[in-house]
């Protein structure tokens, strides 16, 4: 008679298992922080871009009439815009202040939130970052 040997398959423990698990657990704990700074950090560049394309859009209104006076946004930057909303103040005929303001998941950007752009060049922020630079990039 011929004898058969039976093998037995070794596959994971439950330990084993939540081992892994756990070890999964904790670096997506970690990288999952990481990768919500980091889009909104990209995010950014849209109020830097809308900002950009509205003072030009402006400066081209002023070139053509001489005053700042009765500008509006084109419906095309604002129409694209996901996560700011954008607003032009115009206190005087030769003065203006673009204005972006973060909505929706983009609000929670602590860091970097109201863009302005004047007519002078001036760019600010507000939020918890020092550094205009930082939220507006190298521009």
């Amino acid at each position: 008679m011929l004898k058969q040997s039976i093998r037995h398959s070794h596959g994971l423990t439950l330990i084993e298992m939540m081992v892994v698990v756990a070890i999964i657990g904790i670096l997506a704990g970690i990288a999952w922080p990481l990768f919500d700074a980091q889009q909104m950090k990209s995010r950014r560049a849209e109020a830097v871009s809308a900002a950009t394309r509205i003072n030009s859009e402006i400066t081209n209104f002023f070139s053509d009439n001489f005053v700042y006076t009765g500008y509006t946004i084109n419906a095309t930057i604002t129409g694209g815009l996901k996560y700011y909303t954008a607003a032009v103040v115009i206190p005087t005929a030769s003065t203006y202040t673009i204005t972006l303001t973060p909505t929706g998941v983009q609000a929670a950007d602590a860091e970097c939130q109201n863009y302005t752009l004047d007519n002078v060049g001036r760019k600010a922020n507000t939020g918890t970052s020092t550094s205009v630079a930082n939220c507006w990039g190298a521009n």
